[in-house]
């Protein structure tokens, strides 16, 4: 680009002579040597880019350091080939030249302000950490889809939530493809409730040029709102069961290893649009009232910003994100760690590394199998196709019914959990109504709850422990002290003669239980003495005769 403007620099440019305006054609061009003393062209052509270039016939965006660097970047690429092509040295530099330089400085200096504020027109908190959405943002738009109930509106925040998950880019959601999804991956790490991973290889966009692949995978979230589970799940019954879409035949390799997990419309071969999204997402945002530069990239920032607030290390987050690209990472290891995946999914404990943080009630719902296959009728014959193919069936296909299953099991115990009370006239919660066997399951997972069932499994964090401890010995001292409760010292005293008595019940429950088979055994061997005693005189009786 700016050798184009060198060479209209050269016919047009008439700073230095006398009465002729800036962009009037020259009687003579200037010379594009840049090897005479003094570099006289280098210097007048960057001069004319510090004015920010008048006299160009097209309109120009405010000048700024980068402009500079980038102009003389390309003085400086043509100033060495013409020093090669002359035979010079190739060590000297454009640089060098002490009436180039001082200009060069000039300029910069200028552009740079030294110790001033930059153009206050421009808004501070632009491109900041400032100005992406907040948390409570963020669950607004979800919200806002949810109750949306849409084909449309399913894709959209299955998508966003893959992204917020991930940290993802816009494009390593919209150029996924089903098939680029791995079977769900169990995180023994992370519990007490089993903790599955949900990842896809990315191929493709912007970090993933040349070949590379990378991967990105979440959690489910604390909020089921923010779940990216349960949204891709809610996703795909809303589009292969209540919408009816043909499910990717496993037979034809070709189309379904170019099934888009989120298509620009349904049935649609093509991958949703970066316009779509943004248009998409810029309508929710203007409904809401909330305002930021970044829009589809919002996603990546809010996930960062999650797992920073969690306290987890920045070297993690970057490889969560895919902000580090190394071989061992590229080639050996997925780009997960457990406590980023906690910190990623909203959960306490990740800056402290308490990893058996992850829990939920809704977790250990039960899924009955009559349930999954509402969800996903064509489940059964999509298995026994893949059976039929055998070693002709690859990776994908074999990960597609576990994907299906587990996602299928993730809308179950979210809606028993209370999204389907919550939303009752969403169409998936809809379909999950219809069965007697789902509205069992929801209502003894709340007569459970109601009951205190799972206070029991709640697992806290060591500084609740910790306060939980001192607020009961405040509690014993100022029993003591008020002397309400003078036997409160005797306490520990009790507890362990209780426990002395158990033990002792426990002990003579289990002599009675010795001498019984004592006992037993006894009266066996008696028996088995006194039939060989009857042999043997059966046997004598005979010799007799």
């Amino acid at each position: 680009m700016y050798l184009k403007r060198l060479e209209w620099f050269l016919k047009y440019h008439g700073g230095e002579v006398p009465g002729k305006a800036a962009g009037t054609l020259r009687d003579k061009p200037y010379s594009d040597d840049l090897l005479q003393p003094e570099a006289p062209l280098a210097t007048l052509f960057l001069e004319w880019v510090g004015e920010n270039f008048p006299g160009w016939p097209t309109k120009t965006n405010k000048l700024g350091v980068s402009v500079l660097e980038t102009a003389h970047a390309a003085l400086s690429s043509l100033y060495g080939q013409q020093l090669i092509r002359k035979g010079g040295s190739q060590s000297r530099k454009l640089m060098d030249n002490s009436a180039y330089h001082t200009v060069y400085k000039t300029i910069k200096n200028r552009l740079a302000a030294k110790g001033e504020r930059p153009d206050a027109s421009e808004d501070p908190l632009k491109n900041t950490a400032g100005e992406v959405m907040t948390s409570h943002d963020i669950l607004r738009v979800c919200q806002h889809l949810m109750n949306s109930n849409s084909t449309a509106a399913d894709r959209n925040l299955s998508l966003n939530n893959w992204l917020l998950s991930t940290c993802g880019r816009s494009d390593d959601g919209r150029l996924v493809f089903q098939a680029d999804f791995c079977p769900p991956k169990l995180i023994k790490s992370l519990g007490p409730a089993p903790c599955w991973l949900m990842s896809a290889v990315v191929k493709g966009g912007k970090a993933q040029k040349n070949g590379k692949k990378g991967f990105l995978g979440g959690i489910r979230h604390e909020n089921a709102y923010k779940d990216c589970h349960a949204a891709l799940g809610r996703w795909l019954v809303r589009r292969y069961t209540v919408e009816q879409a043909p499910y990717p035949d496993p037979k034809d390799a070709e189309a379904w290893n170019k099934q888009p997990m989120w298509p620009a419309a349904l049935g649609s071969a093509s991958n949703v649009s970066y316009d779509q999204q943004y248009k998409a997402l810029i309508e929710i945002m203007k409904k809401l009232g909330i305002s930021t530069v970044k829009v589809t990239h919002t996603w990546r920032v809010a996930g960062a910003q999650v797992m920073d607030a969690a306290g987890v290390d920045d070297s993690v987050m970057r490889r969560s994100g895919k902000w580090l690209y190394d071989s061992l990472s590229r080639s050996y290891l997925e780009f997960f760690k457990a406590v980023g995946l906690l910190g990623a999914g909203g959960w306490p404990g990740a800056a402290t590394n308490e990893l058996h943080m992850f829990w939920h009630e809704r977790f250990v719902i039960p899924t009955p199998p009559e349930l999954i296959v509402l969800l996903f009728p064509f489940l059964p014959n999509l298995e026994q196709a893949i059976k039929e193919l055998a070693a002709a069936a690859s990776l994908s296909m074999y990960a597609a019914p576990l994907i299906l299953k587990y996602l299928a099991r993730v809308v179950i115990q979210d809606a028993a959990g209370g999204m389907s009370r919550v939303h009752p006239d969403h169409d998936v919660h809809v379909l999950l109504n219809t069965s007697s066997v789902f509205r069992s399951v929801e209502e003894e997972h709340q007569r459970k709850r109601a009951a205190g069932y799972f206070n029991p499994f709640q697992p806290y964090l060591m500084a609740e422990r910790m306060l939980n401890f001192e607020s009961l010995l405040l509690d014993v001292v100022e029993a003591v002290q008020s002397g309400k409760r003078a036997d409160v010292l005797d306490a520990p005293a009790m507890r362990r003669m209780q426990l002395a008595q158990q033990q002792q019940l426990l002990q003579d429950q289990e002599a009675q239980h010795c001498e019984l088979e004592r006992v037993l055994e006894i009266a066996d061997r008696e028996r088995a003495d006194s039939g060989t005693q009857g042999a043997e005189d059966d046997e004598t009786d005979a010799g007799g005769n």
